[in-house]
């Protein structure tokens, strides 16, 4: 629950719950012409959370292309595997959610695999 800021699910628990950082989510949408912008602020924030906090990131957990209790928000899978090519590189293990991408709900078993 603490890797899942949605504010209806977070918010009444956040003092409880272990504290993460969160980068930006570059949404893709038909005729977003500030796209590139979105996805080069996410990639620096990423940057900059890993720069400060290396030494004390366990992992990362993304929802590949599409969140869901998030919002229908989807991304490029050219900035996720920009993104998770910049954790690799730093020995940071990345962990894919996959509850809304899985088993087969957008034509392959599993998204990372696109």
């Amino acid at each position: 629950m603490s890797v899942g800021k949605t504010t209806g699910f977070y918010k009444p628990f956040e003092d409880i719950l272990h504290k993460n950082s969160f980068i930006p989510f570059p949404e893709d949408w038909l005729g977003n012409n500030q796209l590139e912008e979105s996805e080069r602020l996410a990639m620096n924030a990423a940057y900059k959370i890993v720069e400060k906090e290396k030494d004390k990131i366990a992992a990362v957990i993304l929802e590949p292309l599409v969140q869901g209790a998030g919002g229908m928000k989807i991304c490029r899978k050219e900035f996720l595997d920009k993104l998770v090519k910049m954790f690799k590189d730093q020995g940071i293990l990345v962990i894919f959610d996959e509850v809304m991408t899985g088993f087969g709900r957008t034509g392959k078993c599993l998204q990372q695999i696109i």
